[in-house]
């Protein structure tokens, strides 16, 4: 696999310090070898390979080995005939200077090694590293170089919304050139999902559903999708009266033209289908008209709450329940599926 492409992993535990490694393989490590690369032609580069040449040639170092090199030279020749030994150091490559370097943060005026600061610190170097890359990354990428994919363990962590908003930003221009894999809870992540560029895969222990329900779309109103109602129902199961209210809104829409606008002639439209009709404990009264279904009596409900003095004959108005509210969403969802749309 290594010889396909090269792989960045950032955990959410962060048990690993892959991110902090300075190994031309890695992100940073990456980061250095480009810069080091127009370093290598500077003035203190030649300096320092004029100075290592002086400290470690024949009048530096290995002058001083000169006896110690006889002494080997001489038990060689008497056990094995003529040979001579000799030292030699070569200039050390630049990137062997990273292998001995380390990545400081300073806070508050002390600067510690990376690995020894908190998970929230490491968390952000990490994102860091990956928004830096982003920015820096050719829009060329050279054909002789490897594919970067980046694997993401839920980069929300220990991260303020607006960090998320700004490094799904940073994700998406990398994304341009590399792959990204994102694991998440996060609706602020998914805030930013794009139908035409992003795949949605959910992952799912819930009796009765699949457990994986791969190319999930949320994109379910133009114009406007993801909603919030939208992603949290679709990704994570949550029902909520913001999506009632978009689903139903949408469902009013596009049946306009054959129902009529009016609120009243769409809930006759849902009776026609087979929505449930509530009963007197659920009564909403709007002029002469009285909700039948479920569907139009939550979005009633919520869209002008508060008691209706004018209900008698012990007839209520009672605040619809979350269950109440999923049984109405999954029945329009399946009136959308049903109708195309």
């Amino acid at each position: 696999m290594s010889a396909l492409f090269d792989a960045q992993f950032v955990y959410s535990d962060l048990n690993n310090n892959d991110y902090q490694d300075l190994k031309k393989t890695k992100i940073l490590g990456k980061l250095l070898s480009g810069i080091a690369s127009s370093f290598q032609n500077s003035k203190e580069w030649e300096e320092f390979k004029q100075a290592h040449k002086n400290a470690f040639g024949e009048e530096g170092f290995r002058k001083t080995l000169s006896e110690l090199k006889d002494q080997i030279s001489g038990i060689m020749a008497e056990e094995y005939g003529d040979t001579k030994v000799d030292f030699r150091f070569d200039l050390p490559t630049i990137e062997s200077f990273f292998q001995a370097g380390n990545i400081y943060l300073e806070d508050n005026g002390i600067s510690t090694i990376a690995s020894d600061k908190g998970t929230g610190m490491q968390r952000a170097l990490a994102l860091s590293l990956i928004q830096v890359y982003a920015q820096r990354v050719s829009d060329a990428t050279k054909k002789d170089n490897k594919p970067l994919l980046f694997f993401l363990d839920e980069p929300e962590t220990f991260l303020h919304p607006k960090a998320q908003t700004k490094l799904i930003g940073a994700l998406r221009k990398l994304s341009k050139q590399s792959q990204i894999f994102i694991t998440t809870h996060s609706p602020y992540l998914l805030r930013n999902f794009n139908a035409d560029n992003d795949v949605l895969t959910i992952f799912s222990r819930r009796v009765g559903e699949p457990i994986i329900k791969k190319t999930a779309q949320i994109n379910m109103f133009p114009g406007l999708s993801p909603t919030w109602g939208e992603i949290n129902y679709v990704a994570f199961g949550i029902p909520s009266i913001e999506f009632h209210i978009e689903l139903f809104g949408y469902l009013h829409q596009r049946a306009w033209g054959d129902v009529g606008k009016s609120i009243s002639s769409v809930d006759e439209w849902f009776a026609r289908e087979g929505a449930q009709e509530v009963d007197s404990r659920h009564t909403n009264k709007h002029g002469k008209y009285t909700d039948k279904t479920w569907p139009s009596y939550i979005r009633n409900y919520f869209d002008h709450p508060g008691p209706d003095p004018k209900l008698v004959d012990g007839m209520e108005r009672r605040r619809p329940t979350m269950e109440e509210v999923e049984c109405s969403i999954k029945w329009m969802l399946k009136l959308k599926e049903k109708k195309g749309w």
